[in-house]
């Protein structure tokens, strides 16, 4: 097995190269650290596992990847959460923050060897075949992102969607939380044409399943799990007038 790090900085990429040797002592290990050497190495696609760092000097990585159709994994580890869509466009296996957690890295790197070894291709497996599954059942699932692969989730169990950081967390009907590797910016891009509304910045909201409007100690949506979910000082006219208009709409 072939394994390719993509790495700007060489400390780092020698210290992950140590780690990566440690997990699979019969692999090839290589490590690129000059630009033109990265993009000379994913031009020639010969790995099953690329581990890259996204900001590259002036550049970023997506520049140079090609179009890999041999089964090749990719794996971005990266100090910036901007490109989180864009390497899951990519079918990336994951998307790690730096600094990043030892343990998780490993789990991905041995979900990526696995999916290299049951012949997933890049452009045509797992990932795409089920975003098209997704969008022939027009959108009554959203596909959430797992460390082991994809999960769908039927949209109407999901109460409400609220940011982490660089993750969110899906709220589910039944109580269960799942949080996943991607920003509420695209929950919002998927849902919101489902009919999802906004109420502050940090949160994505299910219309069929909110129950109240609430005054007390600042302003919140009641959810019909009792999830209570905040609304912006600046939007509750906004979030009564979506309401008043919602329910008209029944």
């Amino acid at each position: 097995m072939k394994f390719l790090i993509a790495e700007d900085d060489a400390p780092q990429a020698e210290a992950m190269a140590a780690l990566v040797q440690t997990w699979f002592p019969e692999a090839q290990v290589r490590c690129s650290v000059d630009i033109e050497d990265i993009r000379r190495e994913l031009a020639t696609a010969d790995f099953d596992v690329a581990i890259l760092d996204i900001m590259l000097g002036a550049n970023h990585v997506f520049e140079f990847i090609p179009e890999l159709n041999l089964g090749q994994q990719l794996l971005f580890v990266t100090g910036s959460d901007r490109f989180m869509q864009h390497a899951f466009n990519c079918y990336a296996v994951d998307y790690i923050l730096k600094p990043y957690d030892v343990t998780r890295l490993e789990q991905s790197l041995r979900l990526a060897l696995d999916r290299r070894n049951q012949g997933i291709k890049t452009q045509e497996g797992y990932y795409s075949s089920l975003s098209r599954s997704v969008r022939q059942r027009q959108a009554e699932c959203l596909a959430l992102p797992l460390m082991e692969g994809l999960e769908l989730m039927p949209i109407a169990e999901i109460i409400a969607v609220e940011a982490e950081r660089s993750y969110c967390t899906i709220h589910l009907y039944n109580g269960q939380k799942i949080t996943v590797s991607r920003s509420l910016s695209w929950a919002a891009e998927l849902l919101e044409p489902e009919g999802f509304y906004r109420p502050h910045r940090s949160w994505l909201v299910n219309p069929k399943h909110v129950r109240a409007f609430l005054k007390q100690q600042g302003y919140s949506l009641r959810m019909a799990n009792g999830l209570l979910v905040q609304v912006a000082d600046s939007a509750k006219d906004r979030v009564l007038q979506w309401l008043k208009s919602f329910s008209a709409g029944v």
